[in-house]
Parts: structure tokens; sequence; C-alpha cells
């Protein structure tokens, strides 16, 4: 009996120290809870602001300011110095920044035009026969074939060079019968449109005036006229081709001024 005593006794003893250090383990993760759920405090900090002043050489910075207006930035620009203030979170300046690299390039080179406009004086009455440049032998062609004129004459030819999208204007002065016809041409742009085949060189807005002054006596008085045709139109024309643009009357019933332009893209 002592015996099975002392054995119940030994378990007794023996049985919190086995229970002791289980519950120690179980502090040790709360501990560590805690101190992961106190890191993320330190990274909410607010990011830095910070100014930056960038100087462009080509893009304009008001458009440039426009297209970045997304990036979380503060942006301020002055058209005249090519200056773009921007003031925002590290990270937006810097994007900022960099956006601004790939935007501000110079930009693709011009080229040269060259047009060449031929005033063609039509007539279906035979005339004296006119010796045409070899470049208009077939528009002559096929204008006999579409206009029921029989002579062609040409009166004049202007030249002009002009840059890739811009502006251009010539006058002169040709004769038609008697006399003399004022003329105006200009356009409000040139572009020069690559084809698969051969570059083509659109004309916008075209604008063709003719002008011609005229006196007769009526009554014993000296009556001045002027007549004035115009032609107003957009056109393609690609290299190495003749086009005609139009045609028009003035006050010859029997005649017709007709416009033929052809252009070349200068490399």
């Amino acid at each position: 009996m002592r015996r099975v005593e002392a054995i119940f006794l030994a378990v007794m003893v023996t049985l919190p120290a086995l229970i002791i250090p289980v519950r120690g383990q179980e502090k040790e993760p709360a501990d560590n809870s805690a101190t992961q759920e106190q890191a993320p405090t330190g990274k909410a900090a607010k990011e830095e602001q910070v100014r930056r002043v960038i100087q462009l050489k080509y893009a304009d910075p008001g458009h440039v300011a426009v297209l970045l207006t997304l990036f979380g930035a503060s942006l301020r620009w002055d058209g005249p110095s090519k200056v773009l203030t921007v003031v925002g979170p590290t990270s937006a300046v810097a994007a900022v920044e960099e956006a601004v690299k790939k935007l501000d390039v110079p930009p693709p080179p011009t080229k040269d035009v060259d047009l060449t406009a031929y005033f063609v004086l039509a007539t279906r009455q035979p005339m004296q026969a006119s010796d045409l440049p070899p470049e208009l032998g077939e528009v002559v062609t096929q204008l006999k074939r579409v206009l029921n004129y029989q002579s062609f004459q040409l009166v004049n030819t202007a030249f002009l060079r002009i840059q890739e999208a811009e502006r251009g204007a010539v006058s002169g002065v040709a004769r038609v019968g008697s006399e003399p016809v004022e003329f105006h041409l200009s356009f409000d742009r040139a572009e020069i449109i690559p084809e698969a085949k051969a570059r083509t060189v659109r004309i916008s807005g075209l604008d063709f005036v003719a002008e011609q002054a005229t006196t007769h006596v009526a009554n014993t008085n000296l009556i001045a006229k002027t007549t004035t045709a115009k032609i107003h139109t957009n056109i393609d024309i690609a290299e190495g081709q003749k086009v005609v643009v139009g045609k028009t009357a003035l006050d010859f019933p029997d005649n017709a001024l007709i416009l033929v332009l052809t252009a070349k893209v200068i490399d």
C-alpha cells in the first residue's frame, strides 16, 4: 500500500513540471503578433513634397502640362521661357521628369515642296500654233478628249517653293487675247503624304483668282470693267503627275483659262 501511494505522489509532483513549459510557449506568438502590427505604422508616413523647375527645349510647356496632369503633381508653366514648374510627391515629380524627357524632343525635319503652276488658254476656235512644253503634252491630249476645245496655248508659268505645312502664294500676269490677266494663286497648307507607290502633296484651301480689266466706249463714254474668275478647292498631287485643277471662262464664252499643277518633294 505504501508503494502505491509513493507512485501516485511522484506523478503529482511531475505533472506541474510538464505543464509549465507549455504555458511559456503560448505567450511567445502573442508578443510577436504585437510587433508585426506596429511595423506598418512607420511605412505609412507621408511622402516628401518636392519642387522641380524643368527647362524645355522643343515642346510647348502648356501642351506638356495638359498631358501630364494625371501624374498627381501640380504643374505650372511659362510659354515664352519654356519653363515647367512641378510640385508634388517625390515619386510623382520623378514620373513627370521622366515623361518630359520623352516629350521634349526635336520635331521631325521639314521638307521643301516645289510647285509649278501652268496657265493654259484653251479655245474652241483654231488659233495660231503655239509650242507647248513637252511636259504638258499628255495633259493637253487628255483635255482634248474631255473638253470641246481645239487649240491650247501656254500663257504663263509660275514657280513656288515652300516648306511642308506652310502657306504659299504667288502672283503674276498672263495675257489672254489683247488684254492682260492678273492672277493670284494661294493655299493654306501643303502637306506631304507618303504613299505606297509615290509620295503625294496635299494642297488644302487652294484659291486661284484671275482678273481682267477691260474698257469699251458706250455713248461716247469710256466704260471700265473688271471681270473676275475664281477656283477654290483641295487637291492631291502625286509626284510626277500633272493635275488639272480647274478652268474658268472669264469674259470669253469661247475661251477657258485652265490651271495645271505639278509638285515635287525636295529631300
